[in-house]
């Protein structure tokens, strides 16, 4: 009995270390508002940036290569020709920096099949809000068709090819 306890705090721990908390975050619904703000013509101007073959998203090439979620509220239309993965991070969570690395090697195999994005989530803060991200890190897998399936928190590589397969 002790042994399932002690068991059982240990697991507890590891979850509770390996996602990082996003509070004063506001959700609103899926969608959002459209006006367009100082930071949304920032983002807009943000350079499509490639590390390996992850691709930084801004805000305005999200709505370019993922979904165009201000031309179609509240539905889901995804725009790329293949499946895809987003890893929302941000540079101050540790879990995320160590996912990381996990998500460059998958995508260095697997990157001919499945599009890999990576999105700051204190750069793009709309994207953030859109997406209802209050832990990270967040993965995000998108499947060709069909809804995109949220996975939160650190995982090792196995876990993520798993997941991978399951959208592609």
């Amino acid at each position: 009995m002790t042994g399932k306890w002690i068991l059982g705090l240990a697991a507890l721990s590891l979850v509770c270390t390996t996602a990082c908390s996003r509070k004063g975050t506001t959700a609103g619904p899926q969608g959002g508002d459209t006006a367009t703000s100082v930071a949304d013509t920032a983002t807009a101007a943000a350079p499509d940036t490639a590390s390996g073959h992850v691709t930084e998203l801004s805000t305005a090439l999200f709505k370019q290569r993922v979904n165009d979620y201000e031309s179609h509220p509240g539905k889901w239309v995804f725009k790329g020709d293949k499946p895809a993965v987003i890893d929302f991070y941000a540079t101050w969570c540790k879990p995320c920096m160590m996912l990381a690395p996990v998500v460059e090697s998958i995508a260095a195999e697997y990157g001919d099949k499945v599009d890999f994005y990576k999105v700051d989530i204190d750069r793009e803060p709309e994207l953030a809000r859109i997406f209802k991200i209050d832990a990270i890190p967040l993965l995000l897998f998108v499947p060709k068709n069909g809804e995109p399936r949220p996975y939160t928190g650190g995982q090792d590589r196995a876990s993520v090819v798993k997941m991978l397969k399951s959208v592609m």
